[in-house]
């Protein structure tokens, strides 16, 4: 597979970024409880629930959800930035890195009666953080889900294509992502940069010589129904 040192964060378009602020505004439907709902063929199965603002505030509700973030990442650390994971550090980083940048949104995967199981996002042109929090909760309900927000992406915000990363040693997540649709398309050599307190990922910049410490799987998925191109790299 082709080695790819070249690889650049792409943006979402205009009207992107304008539902994703009205989406966490609460803004964005007549309903103020806005969900996507997960479907199995014919059958609801879970729904999509954006992070929003409401999220912030100290309710005994988002408390314990932000108690389950911080579990299922410290759970799974081995496929993400290893650090310490707190529930006040979880939430800030809700704060700063979902709520406060334009270009993301976090959902969380539900049962059709309000029981989280999983969370996936949408950044810079990728689909992104995905974890599933229960395995003992709708069988099936990630790969359902991760269709029903790219089906949702493509047809609401018009976008021609997705991109993800993903360890290139993690098969299952790879295998995971196939069956709804990305392909692989290259790999991203990465150096492993050890911190007092973080240990992180890197992106190796070409003509640098340094063997790579591990490797990101570069895949896409693509928009069946349009070639209207509408992310722009950066």
């Amino acid at each position: 597979m082709k080695i790819n040192k070249n690889y650049k964060f792409t943006e979402f378009n205009e009207k992107t970024i304008s539902v994703f602020k009205a989406i966490k505004n609460e803004t964005y439907s007549n309903e103020k409880d806005f969900v996507i709902p997960v479907a199995n063929g014919k059958e609801k199965v879970a729904n999509l629930r954006p992070i929003t603002k409401r999220y912030l505030e100290d309710t005994e509700e988002n408390i314990e959800i932000i108690k389950l973030l911080a579990e299922w990442r410290e759970t799974n650390q081995e496929w993400f930035d290893m650090f310490n994971v707190s529930v006040e550090g979880t939430k800030e980083w809700l704060k700063k890195n979902v709520i406060d940048i334009e270009n993301r949104i976090l959902f969380l995967v539900e049962t059709t009666d309000g029981n989280p199981f999983g969370h996936m996002g949408l950044f810079r042109g990728e689909a992104d953080n995905f974890i599933r929090g229960r395995n003992d909760l709708i069988k099936g309900g990630m790969t359902s889900a991760l269709k029903t927000m790219l089906s949702w992406a493509f047809a609401e915000l018009e976008l021609n294509e997705l991109y993800l990363r993903v360890f290139s040693d993690n098969k299952k997540a790879i295998a995971y992502y196939e069956r709804c649709g990305f392909k692989q398309i290259g790999l991203i050599p990465l150096r492993k940069i050890e911190k007092a307190e973080i240990t992180r990922w890197e992106a190796i910049e070409e003509g640098d010589k340094k063997e790579a410490d591990r490797y990101f799987s570069l895949m896409k998925s693509k928009n069946p129904n349009s070639n209207k191109i509408v992310i722009q790299e950066k």
